[in-house]
This record gives structure tokens, sequence and C-alpha cells, in this order.
């Protein structure tokens, strides 16, 4: 039996955010009347699609949008992001990371918009391979985009050492932010015939649901490199971190383009074995399903 002077502990040391950030008050002003306005207005054109389409399928996918700020403090302690603390205008906090209301705000119109904006093709059923790739292209860049200014102006900071960046933006966030957008849509889209009724209400889950596991999923290797002393550990741990992530966001949505419209191949009736009891070719039997 081993001796508890045997034991070792192994190192749990880790990168831990700057002490003391403070959260530049004009620019939170700013960003929250602009993340607030286009809050706004989506929620004006998903009350109007509402009511021409008589459906509540755009209001759902607002709310849907909004409870799945329950990602946020996930990925800003997984990946070494954390919001200025000093002077924030806080909503809410977990495992010591707080979120501002501005996000809070944000999540409605980030996870939201792209279901409204297509929810007239997802009644129609016409989006097609190369449409949804044309949308995960643009949505990249939007998802990029959006928090450029933000990062620069020190609203929010990715600290520690992150390998790879798009602007000021870690890649592998801006992967996963990808995904995490494109995935809730396309299965929203697939489920789209049989949501009737009360089954409208199972956006309110499916959402965030999606949202949440596809960016966890997609993140895995940048969280475990993050996860460690990014100051001290070889680089390019952090480099192959990033770049699975990247890799794994960009098979999920290639999975679920496949999956939604049936690109995969299924085996052929003449490759599939026969079961030893099944009658033989030319016998009046009945074939077994």
């Amino acid at each position: 039996m081993m001796s508890n002077a045997a034991l070792m502990s192994p190192n749990l040391t880790y990168t831990l955010p700057p002490p003391n950030l403070v959260m530049p008050q004009g620019a939170q002003e700013i960003i929250i009347a602009v993340f607030g306005g286009g809050a706004v207005f989506l929620v004006a054109y998903a009350l109007y699609q509402a009511w021409s389409r008589k459906s509540w399928m755009p209001v759902l996918f607002l709310i849907a949008g909004g409870f799945s700020v329950m990602l946020e403090p996930m990925a800003d302690v997984l990946g070494n992001v954390i919001h200025s603390p000093v002077g924030q205008f806080n909503a809410f906090q977990a495992e010591g990371h707080p979120v501002p209301w501005h996000i809070v705000v944000g999540y409605v119109w980030y996870y939201g918009s792209l279901n409204i904006i297509l929810f007239d093709r997802f009644i129609a059923r016409t989006m097609t391979p190369a449409l949804w790739w044309k949308t995960a292209f643009w949505s990249a860049l939007a998802v990029t985009a959006v928090e450029q200014v933000p990062i620069y102006y020190g609203l929010w900071v990715y600290y520690g050492e992150h390998a790879f960046r798009v602007g000021v933006m870690p890649l592998a966030m801006a992967s996963a932010n990808a995904a995490s957008v494109m995935i809730p849509s396309l299965l929203i889209y697939r489920l789209m015939p049989i949501l009737k009724g009360w089954k409208q209400l199972l956006v309110l889950a499916l959402v965030p649901c999606t949202v949440i596991g596809t960016h966890a999923g997609a993140s895995v290797p940048s969280y475990t490199a993050l996860g460690q002393d990014t100051a001290t550990m070889p680089f390019w741990i952090l480099q192959a971190g990033t770049l699975l992530t990247a890799g794994f966001s960009l098979m999920l949505i290639w999975l679920g383009i496949s999956l939604v419209h049936n690109l995969i191949p299924e085996t052929s009736a003449a490759t599939k074995p026969q079961h030893d009891n099944a009658p033989a070719h030319g016998s009046t039997g009945v074939a077994q399903i």
C-alpha cells in the first residue's frame, strides 16, 4: 500500500485574470446604447414578423437568444476572458467572472438574429447547402467583427497567452462563436415541420442547449490548453488547441449541413448483409423488417 509520503500533487497553477481591471465608463455607456438599440430594433422586427406570419416563433427566437447568456460565464472562465469588473454595470456573476448588462442585452440579438432573418426560408424550406455555407461565412465575419472595438477599448479582456488572433480576438473563440450561431439555426430548420402548437416552446430550450453544447464541444482543445499556466507552457500547445478548435467548429457546421440535407450517403440495400434467417431469393416467405 502506497504511503502518504509517496503521494504527489499535480501542478495546479493556472492563468489568472489581471486584478483591478477598470471598465471604461464612456465606452460602457456607448456599448449599452448600441447593443440595446440593436435589441430594440430586433424586438420590433420580430413582433412585426410574428403579426404578419401569424406565428410567435420570431419572438421565441429572441427569448431563446437571451436565455443563451448562460454560456457567457462558462466561456469566460474556460476561455480566459473577463469583462472588466471595476465600475461594471453588473447583471450577474459566476465562478468569480462578472457578466455586465450589455452582454445580457447583446445575447438577444447575437443568438436571435439569424433565426429571425432566415425565418421565411425556414417556413418555405428553401435553404440549400450552398446557402448555409454562405451564411456560415458571413456569420463568422459578423461575430468576429462585433468584438473588435469592445476588446480594443478594454470592455472585456482576453488575458494570458492566446495563439492566433483575428484582429484582437483569439481565433479559437471566434471559431466556436461562429459554430454556436450556426448549429442552432440548422437544428431549428430541420425541426421546423414538427414545431407546431405548444411544441414551438421547445425552442426556448433547444437554442440555449445547442448554443452551449456546440461552443463547449468545439472549444474542448483550446479550453484544455488555456486551463494551464499559459505563461510557462510550450506555446505550440496553445497553437494546437486553437487549430483543433477551429477545425472542430468547421466540422460541426459541415456535419450539421450534411445531416439536415441528407448529404451523408446511406448504405444501399444491395450492400446490406443478409441475416442468416432471411428467406432465400425466390422464396415465398415474407421478408422480415
